[in-house]
């Protein structure tokens, strides 16, 4: 299940570049029953031939309502825990169109860039991550329960540009300011890595340990 739990650290929550005000959607209620339908195989995901039927369901439910935002990132995460990086990237370009300023949609689209090789276009996303994460960060009360998340999310994108010390710097505070074991874990799992050591420990065995701590499935 570790890239599984890939598609989360990519994600990071961003809370607030997901939850931002746009319009209510209204979820056609077909695609949302396959939608339900296919995460509710979660806990048989470890057999590829689940997964394909998952995905099957979630296709269904896209073409139903192309729209629907949630079907999109649950094809996305199956797609990553299948390695199948291409038709992934196809998804996120969707997810991206329809959320243009969800900056932890551009984080993941430029690991998608990076494991198909795409350096140039990799940093590019990073940099859009970036620059909308500074934005927002500018903007925003340090008490604001989403400011570490997406102080996280600068620090990475700094990093993947090659701004080591700026990013880590970022972590650095993030990790002395946390007084909960799991939270401090957490960041400190980022401490004084670099790009290529931060995509080591995403698709290594262990990156489940350092998964996101509230993560709710």
């Amino acid at each position: 299940m570790t890239t599984l739990k890939l598609i989360f650290l990519l994600s990071l929550i961003s809370l607030y570049s997901c939850a931002q005000n746009t319009p209510k959607y209204k979820v056609d209620p077909a695609a949302q029953e396959l939608d339900n339908r296919a995460m509710s195989m979660f806990y048989f995901f470890g057999n590829p031939d689940s997964i394909g039927k998952a995905i099957s369901l979630l296709d269904s439910a896209i073409a139903i309502d192309s729209n629907y935002l949630r079907a999109h990132q649950d094809k996305l995460t199956l797609l990553l825990m299948l390695k199948q990086f291409d038709k992934a990237l196809l998804t996120v370009n969707k997810m991206i169109s329809l959320r243009p300023t969800a900056l932890d949609f551009y984080l993941t689209r430029g690991y998608l860039h990076y494991r198909l090789g795409d350096e140039n276009s990799s940093k590019a996303d990073y940099q859009k991550s970036l620059t909308i994460c500074t934005n927002v960060l500018d903007t925003m009360s340090v008490t604001n329960r989403n400011y570490d998340y997406l102080s996280l999310d600068k620090a990475i994108s700094l990093i993947m540009l090659g701004e080591q010390d700026k990013g880590n710097q970022i972590i650095k505070e993030l990790y002395d300011k946390q007084t909960d074991s799991t939270f401090k874990e957490y960041y400190g799992s980022y401490l004084n890595k670099n790009a290529k050591e931060i995509f080591e420990m995403l698709d290594s065995p262990s990156a489940e340990k350092t998964s996101n701590p509230i993560i709710k499935n």
